[in-house]
């Protein structure tokens, strides 16, 4: 089985799933609000992090970046050579 048909055969559950995730967001941005104001420091830090721009799991917002533009990483041998 191609991934192209995977993708077709799974569009209407994968659109399903989204809208999901879009309805509960509401409530959750509340929840991480409620518990960053009663101390929560990661959550707050989380809230913060996403109202500057920088996405969970990265070290720098996109802007400041200091990667090669396009997102491209270098080689594992420019990394092992310093290139």
């Amino acid at each position: 089985m191609s991934s192209e048909s995977k993708r077709v055969r799974y569009a209407e559950a994968a659109v399903a799933i989204e809208q999901q995730i879009l309805d509960a967001m509401p409530g959750i941005v509340d929840g991480l609000i409620k518990r960053a104001s009663e101390g929560d420091t990661k959550a707050a830090q989380y809230l913060m992090d996403r109202v500057l721009g920088k996405v969970a799991g990265t070290k720098h917002a996109p802007a400041e970046d200091p990667r090669a533009p396009g997102g491209e990483m270098p080689s594992l041998l420019d990394q092992v050579w310093g290139r």
